[in-house]
């Protein structure tokens, strides 16, 4: 739409413009690129998800705790505890690192939850804004 003043008049000028047919070989070209894309971009998070592989057991959990500071661990210690006593079950209890939890804890930990297994991830992401850490390098470093 374009507005032209001549003298004391104002014309408008309407440009109608016809949409162009696209060649079907291009749309299907177009669209074959957008599934290349996806699938290089969400296939490998998927399998580092374990998409497909996962099949959840009914009344178990899966727990994992940040050990950033010993109150986190205390806390962990008190949700499982109430967890425990509904009856659910959590096979598997993941420490971001170990190393940070005193050796007294972790005994301690051991002793209350004898049918758990304990994990260290030995990795630990430190939150300050991204100045010590980039999201990409935690990706491709899970």
């Amino acid at each position: 739409c374009l507005h032209f003043r001549h003298g004391g008049e104002t014309a408008l000028l309407i440009n109608s413009v016809e949409p162009v047919a696209m060649p079907e070989f291009l749309v299907r070209l177009l669209l074959g690129l957008l599934f290349v894309a996806l699938r290089v971009q969400f296939w490998p998070l998927c399998k580092l998800m374990g998409y497909r592989h996962f099949e959840p057991k009914p009344d178990s959990v899966l727990v994992t705790c940040c050990t950033n500071g010993l109150g986190h661990v205390h806390q962990m210690e008190r949700v499982l505890g109430v967890l425990e006593d509904a009856g659910v079950n959590f096979p598997v209890i993941a420490l971001a690192s170990e190393k940070k939890v005193p050796a007294y804890k972790l005994a301690s930990l051991k002793e209350r939850f004898p049918n758990t297994r304990f994990v260290n991830l030995d990795f630990e992401v430190d939150y300050d804004n991204g100045k010590s850490f980039k999201n990409s390098a935690i990706v491709w470093n899970a």
